[in-house]
């Protein structure tokens, strides 16, 4: 942050002017505002503002004092005793002739209100400066300290574990950080998410990044349990100089949210979402309009989030509420069709496992491996390595009705090998018949059987690799002129 940036909104209250009549007395910058100016009135009262790191010296008052704090993070300290961490609305009662310091976090701007008690026989005593190591030591995560002190073995079990499973799966640090953030909401857990939000705020993920993932909270765990973290959330922002309220993200009006909510929708679960509304009986056919208009188009539409993202962020609501395994298992599904597969899922789930136990951590598990069976990866005989290939490969986007298929022609040097993948399995079948160095292109689907067409003036030993038709099915192949008609070729599916 940049020494002339002062945010103006730390709190309600003004900043005022540079405190030079005591920075004599302030390691680091601070700003003074007076509240009142009513002698008679026997209350004197300031606002006292502290850039990040900033602290006064050690010091007393014969009459005593209290502190307000009103704005960002800030350690208040008594001689002798363990520093106290103060938040907005923290009241800290100083009796008089009591030695003590209190000024910012060392990441956070903090402001507070001083009142002066006693004033007409109050006098402030000034001492010695408070020392880097000093702060340094008063300053530390009082969650981490406090836990360290009473319970150093769970301390230690929690956070190696916490560090192993950050070594499961190819995620990066700033999406375990986000779905954690999400997690941490689900669960209600304060402690953890003022921690986590802290980390995702240090390695560059952006506050607006941060309020979405809040925003689409409120859809899936409901705003009695995001609301107390979009105050702590706008505390750490403000205590950081972020100015609120951010940018819109909005892209939807009264009378475009249903429309675009249900766009959003198909393009993610495919056309069974207009069966959804289609089947519903009359008396909850308004659920299905509220899902449409405003879980996904008050929410999900919005900017700041990708639609990848937002999946991920939903599955980790869901798993971390418990008890929501039928929408785990639609949500798996929609992960899978903007493409975060099943190692992605996995690695999202191994992540949580430290903050959501393991009962719920198997419940998403099973519901996972329900949704996306297991295979076996090392086959190479039955299931091909469409990864490995991807910049040689050709793609039909013909599906079935359940949008279980993609076609794909893949070329291996300069030969083309035919494969099924399965959306929902995540399952690739090769078409092992089929001749290599041709495209087949299946024009009807299903879980069996795939049709696809045979140009007339090409024979069957351009198609396949070994004799499978019968007599009779031969002798219409080789009845086949330039001038004929297209026909079909049946191909039986290997079971998944």
């Amino acid at each position: 942050m940049k020494k002339e940036e002062v945010p103006q909104n730390i709190s309600a209250f003004p900043v005022g002017k540079a405190n030079t009549g005591f920075e004599q007395y302030f390691t680091g910058r601070s700003w003074l505002a007076p509240l009142t100016g009513n002698k008679d009135l026997n209350v004197p009262m300031s606002n006292v503002t502290f850039e990040p790191g900033c602290r006064n010296n050690w010091h007393s008052h014969t009459g005593g004092q209290i502190l307000i704090a009103v704005g960002g993070v800030g350690y208040y300290q008594e001689r002798g005793k363990a520093a106290r961490r103060l938040l907005p609305g923290d009241v800290v009662e100083i009796a008089p002739n009591i030695e003590h310091w209190h000024g910012a976090a060392p990441d956070s701007w903090f402001s507070h209100l001083a009142i002066g008690c006693n004033p007409q026989t109050n006098q402030n005593t000034w001492l010695e400066r408070v020392d880097d190591q000093q702060y340094a030591e008063a300053t530390k995560d009082n969650v981490a300290i406090g836990l360290q002190a009473t319970d150093p073995e769970l301390d230690d079990i929690f956070s190696n574990f916490t560090k192993e499973v950050q070594e499961y799966g190819a995620l990066d640090i700033k999406t375990r950080l986000m779905v954690t953030l999400a997690s941490n909401i689900a669960s209600q857990a304060q402690a953890e998410y003022r921690i986590t939000l802290e980390s995702a705020l240090n390695e560059g993920i952006a506050p607006i990044e941060i309020k979405e993932i809040l925003y689409q909270s409120v859809a899936y765990a409901g705003m009695a349990k995001v609301r107390d973290f979009i105050g702590i959330t706008n505390d750490i922002l403000l205590a950081r100089g972020v100015r609120l309220p951010l940018e819109g993200q909005s892209v939807v009006s009264s009378e475009t949210r249903f429309n675009k909510g249900l766009e959003l929708q198909k393009s993610i679960f495919g056309e069974r979402i207009e069966q959804m509304h289609k089947n519903a009986p009359d008396n909850q056919k308004h659920i299905q309009r509220y899902l449409s208009a405003n879980c996904f188009g008050d929410y999900q539409t919005r900017s700041g989030l990708n639609v990848k993202t937002r999946e991920l962020i939903t599955f980790s609501i869901l798993v971390s509420l418990g008890g929501c395994e039928s929408q785990v298992k639609s949500h798996i599904q929609g992960n899978a069709n903007v493409g975060n597969n099943k190692d992605t899922l996995l690695a999202v789930v191994t992540q949580l496992l430290p903050f959501i136990g393991y009962p719920r951590t198997l419940n998403a598990i099973a519901c996972l491996n329900e949704v996306i069976p297991e295979y076996d990866r090392n086959n190479r005989k039955d299931y091909f390595a469409i990864q490995e290939l991807l910049p040689y490969t050709h793609v039909n986007n013909l599906e079935t009705d359940l949008y279980r298929y993609t076609c794909l022609s893949i070329r291996s040097g300069k030969k083309y090998v035919n494969v099924l993948h399965n959306k929902k399995t995540q399952r690739n079948i090769v078409f092992h018949k089929t001749k290599e160095g041709v495209i087949f292109t299946p024009y009807v689907l299903n879980d069996s059987i795939a049709l696809g067409p045979i140009e007339p003036w090409r024979k069957k030993e351009e198609y396949l690799n070994e004799q499978v038709l019968d007599d009779e099915n031969n002798q219409i192949l080789n009845q086949l002129t330039e001038d004929s008609n297209p026909i079909l070729i049946e191909y039986i599916l290997k079971k998944e």
